[in-house]
């Protein structure tokens, strides 16, 4: 029985504090099919706010504690089909979170800090003068930046996660600080806050392997948004950057993007019926009110494939295109490891040249990436 946890925060209430966090657990055992279907899926806990807590071990600990009482001692279940008890011992597969989330649950920095890779990769980042949030721009930007974000290039090839041994290592550097400016110095250069709740639990897979990337924010929410506020030109930028003049803001001209728009909502005639109460609303009119993971999924890798060839220029096209092949790839059911390998090699090639095109080493332009 291998189990993945998975935890996040909501807003109970529209113009009312209530920050609620829930906590529940799926069987990796099942198939894709029905793994995440209502009654499959086991409520953990549920952390009542209405603020966030500032301790979130001290209310995972009871699911904890239970959790570990069953893998030291077994659990019992009855089998229906042979008429007898049988003993069997749950494991923690995955622990997933959103980035803020996750934070809480490994014990790491956060996607903010210098080493904030959510799979703790060897990858620093770089941050703007005045600013804290580091960004993981593998090139270096052409203007002189701060000594700590002075990193020369990296190859994205280069790239590792660490072993259990070595995070160990750096979980024992950071717990044997003997003064908070010593800690304060190790936790941001290694990445580790504290150690995690799950490294006590006996049967689990090791930190840091328990965590993976969390891409249903990822694709759904987070690089789909991204991508649309620069086609769009609406991302924040430098005053004397003109979003007008961006070749790939293609879509920043309010004629061409309800144009844009009216398209999405007419697609929805020609999608699969098993999308019918999920099709993507016109996104020059809804996109800003509660649009869904699921409708930008459809929307940006479904839809814009078709919508932006020859309205994007060629190169920024064919760098879009490399990302929607690796995605639809991976979201597969079924998928071999030749399958995984060149979605792999998709992706790389979509992070590495993301930085060439929108990024362009400029420091004003370091929040894209």
């Amino acid at each position: 029985m291998l189990l993945v946890l998975s935890m996040d925060g909501a807003q109970l209430y529209w113009n009312k504090e209530s920050d609620t966090w829930f906590g529940v657990a799926t069987l990796i055992n099942f198939a894709p099919e029905i793994r995440h279907a209502r009654e499959m899926v086991l409520l953990l806990f549920i952390i009542g706010g209405p603020k966030a807590p500032k301790n979130h071990d001290l209310f995972l600990f009871p699911t904890f504690a239970h959790l570990s009482a069953c893998q030291r001692l077994g659990l019992r279940i009855w089998d229906a089909s042979t008429k007898a008890f049988f003993d069997i011992c749950p494991w923690l597969g995955f622990g997933t979170a959103d980035t803020v989330g996750m934070a809480e649950l490994n014990g790491w920095v956060g996607h903010h800090g210098r080493n904030g890779c959510q799979i703790l990769c060897s990858m620093p980042g770089c941050h703007k003068p005045g600013v804290g949030t580091y960004y993981p721009a593998m090139l270096k930007p052409h203007s002189s930046v701060l000594p700590g974000s002075a990193h020369p290039d990296i190859d994205i090839n280069s790239i590792t996660t660490p072993s259990p041994d070595e995070y160990n290592k750096r979980l024992c550097l950071v717990l044997g600080s003997t003064s908070n400016h010593e800690y304060m110095q190790r936790h941001r250069e290694t990445g580790i806050c504290k150690p995690s709740i799950v490294s006590a639990l006996p049967k689990a897979i090791p930190v840091p392997k328990c965590f993976p990337a969390d891409t249903m924010h990822l694709f759904g929410l987070n690089i789909t948004q991204l991508l649309i506020s620069l086609w769009r030109g609406s991302i924040d930028h430098a005053q004397e950057d003109d979003p007008a003049t961006w070749q790939f803001s293609v879509l920043h001209d309010n004629a061409v993007w309800k144009v844009h728009g009216a398209s999405v909502a007419a697609a929805s005639l020609y999608l699969p019926v098993c999308l019918e109460s999920r099709v993507p609303r016109n996104p020059a009119e809804k996109i800003s009110s509660g649009y869904k993971a699921v409708e930008y999924l459809v929307y940006i890798f479904g839809l814009c494939p078709a919508l932006l060839y020859r309205l994007l220029p060629q190169a920024f096209y064919y760098h879009f295109c490399k990302l929607v092949f690796g995605m639809r790839m991976i979201l597969r059911h079924h998928k071999s490891k030749d399958d995984l390998l060149a979605a792999h090699r998709a992706f790389l090639k979509f992070v590495y040249e993301f930085k060439i095109l929108y990024y362009e080493r400029k420091l004003t332009c370091l929040h894209f990436v």
